[in-house]
C-alpha cells in the first residue's frame, strides 16, 4: 500500500460556482489551496498535484 496522495487541481475550478453558500464556492477553494501551498502541504514528497484531463466519449 502506498502513502502517496494525488490532489486533482486546476485554477479553472475557480471559474465555476455552485451558488450561494455551497462548500465548493470558488472563494473557499482558492483560500484552501493558497493555505495548503503556504503551509507546504502541497510540496511534500508524497503529494502530487495533477491537472484533470477532459473525459473522452465512449459512445
Amino acid at each position: 500500500m502506498s502513502d502517496a496522495v494525488s490532489v486533482v487541481w486546476d485554477d479553472a475550478y475557480l471559474g465555476y460556482t455552485w451558488g450561494g453558500d455551497h462548500p465548493m464556492h470558488p472563494v473557499r477553494l482558492d483560500l484552501t489551496m493558497r493555505l495548503a501551498d503556504t503551509l507546504g502541504v502541497l510540496s511534500g514528497n508524497r503529494v502530487q498535484v495533477v491537472r484533470p484531463e477532459t473525459a473522452g466519449r465512449t459512445c
